[in-house]
């Protein structure tokens, strides 16, 4: 492609021109220039619309097997609506984005749209059926294959700057309206030129497909982007390595707790029961009971049995030493729930490290939180009882230090997080928790 050199009026800066039918250029300075007068038309804010990636004017590459230049840029301001598939909705939202022009060798044109999360290589379409597709409502598609389509997109944009050349004299602000829709992986998109009057003066058709970066930087042979994003993808893959390892841990570790829980019940001490109608508001007491082996993990189990159903209780069971003190106890909210999905919580239990061995009693405590009647406070026909193992090993910390390995491992694996500062802070997290339940583990209570 010939290039014909112009100096910028207001920079000075050197510009190539492609065009043989430029009217009007757009300098990086934000002057705006008449080509055969070299009148002044405008002055844009160059500075506030700055390209965002590293395209840039004069580029030349390959894209699809395809020579082109890249000859100029315009920044639109667009208002979208979006169908969500989810919801099955659409929704507005504000979308800036980019459209580069490209000149191949025979002088076709071609256009890469940037926004802030992809790239599209557009290429203009003689459509069989033109028509412009509309929300909620079907339409025909530019092609008879397609069948009636939906719109997935509907925008409204408006030039906010432009720099490059042009056979067309583009004005800030000048409007247009764009409706797309998607069939067979590409998008079809109808986008009507407004007049000042908002009238339409000219509709033309596009087809679009998604393309990387990576690709676009390989095709104009960016290598410094291209080195970039090969180094983000390698550390990408590491992270991700580092993700299957906390979830296959996290796997290990679940694996592992099921196991404790079953190769660990305990062995049993001593069970202890009473009617919920026979404890008085004070608890009723049980034991003595002797517990001699010293620092082995005990538990104790509370249930609930025969409680009619839409009931709810408080009940509870206290250990007390040989002093009356108490070191450990468990206080929850019981019910039976009826129906269909009715469910119910009829039981609890903690465990304890014994830090002294000797004599031990139990107090049982119950109220009824649904009196049918203030005389009848005691839910007739329960019975509260308690079960005390020695050398039990709890199983739950296992479980929930799996839970939140898995949960940091997938977030990395799927999300595919790279930022190394929310890497340490999740890891940080979860060997907090592992550090905790060692402790728990160790030498302190479980609740």
């Amino acid at each position: 492609m010939k290039a014909e050199p112009l100096n910028c009026p207001n920079c000075g800066a050197s510009i190539e021109l492609h065009l043989s039918n430029t009217k009007t250029i757009g300098c990086h300075c934000g002057a705006v220039f008449d080509r055969r007068t070299k009148e002044m038309l405008e002055h844009l804010n160059s500075r506030k619309f700055q390209a965002r990636s590293f395209l840039e004017l004069g580029m030349i590459g390959n894209i699809f097997g395809q020579d082109y230049q890249i000859i100029g840029r315009i920044h639109y301001v667009n208002r979208i609506s979006e169908f969500d598939r989810e919801d099955q909705e659409y929704y507005n939202s504000n979308w800036p984005y980019d459209s580069w022009i490209l000149l191949s060798q025979d002088g076709s044109y071609a256009y890469i749209s940037e926004d802030e999360e992809a790239f599209y290589f557009e290429e203009p379409i003689t459509p069989e059926i033109p028509g412009f597709p509309e929300l909620r409502k079907f339409t025909p598609g530019f092609y008879a294959g397609h069948g009636k389509v939906l719109a997935k997109e509907t925008s409204s944009s408006k030039i906010a700057f432009f720099e490059g050349e042009f056979s067309w004299q583009p004005r800030i602000g000048q409007k247009s309206e764009s409706t797309e829709y998607t069939f067979g992986g590409l998008c079809f998109e109808a986008t009507k030129q407004l007049d000042e009057d908002g009238q339409a003066k000219e509709i033309e058709f596009f087809q679009s497909r998604k393309i990387s970066e990576l690709a676009l930087a390989q095709g104009f042979k960016h290598e410094e982007t291209v080195q970039r994003i090969f180094k983000e993808q390698q550390k990408s893959k590491e992270f991700k390595h580092f993700g299957n390892i906390a979830m296959v841990t996290a796997l290990a570790l679940a694996i592992f707790g099921f196991v404790i829980k079953g190769i660990s019940p305990g062995s049993h001490v001593e069970v202890y029961s009473s009617e919920v109608s026979a404890l008085d508001r004070d608890g009723k007491l049980f034991g003595p009971l002797n517990l001699e082996n010293e620092g082995r993990v005990h538990q104790v189990e509370l249930k609930l049995s025969s409680m009619p159903s839409n009931h709810s209780l408080i009940a509870g069971v206290e250990l007390l030493d040989s002093d009356k003190k108490v070191i450990n106890e468990i206080g929850s909210k019981f019910w039976i729930g009826s129906g269909y999905d009715g469910d119910r919580h009829i039981s609890d239990k903690t465990s304890f490290r014994l830090s002294k061995a000797g004599s031990y009693t139990f107090r049982l405590f119950a109220e009824d939180k649904k009196p049918m009647n203030r005389d009848m406070y005691k839910v007739q026909g329960t019975t509260l009882s308690v079960k005390i193992l020695e050398n039990t090993m709890p199983a739950y910390p296992y479980f929930i230090t799996a839970f939140w390995l898995l949960l940091y491992g997938a977030t990395i694996r799927f999300f595919k997080v790279t930022n190394p500062l929310y890497i340490l802070l999740g890891g940080a997290g979860v060997m907090f928790l592992i550090i905790k339940f060692v402790v728990l583990l160790a030498n302190e209570e479980f609740e």
